[in-house]
């Protein structure tokens, strides 16, 4: 059986992500993190509205992003 439900937090600049395999452990999970101040929401990975692109794209974008951050430190310091 495969995790099904995807929690994703965000508080400032921080965004994490979690995988449940039962939409109600999601659902406490975000209860306490909303306590903490954390935005959270709940995605159903088998939801067919959902729009999927290829990860290879989603990970270049990411690696641009490291590298455009890391010559701004550089020029920084």
């Amino acid at each position: 059986m495969e995790k099904r439900y995807l929690l994703v937090m965000k508080y400032e600049n921080e965004v994490i992500t979690k995988s449940f395999y039962k939409l109600e452990e999601a659902k406490i999970t975000a209860n306490v993190e909303n306590q903490q101040e954390w935005l959270t929401t709940i995605i159903d990975l088998e939801d067919e509205n959902i729009k999927w692109q290829r990860m290879w794209i989603i990970c270049e974008k990411m690696k641009m992003a490291k590298f455009i951050l890391k010559k701004i430190y550089l020029m920084k310091h």
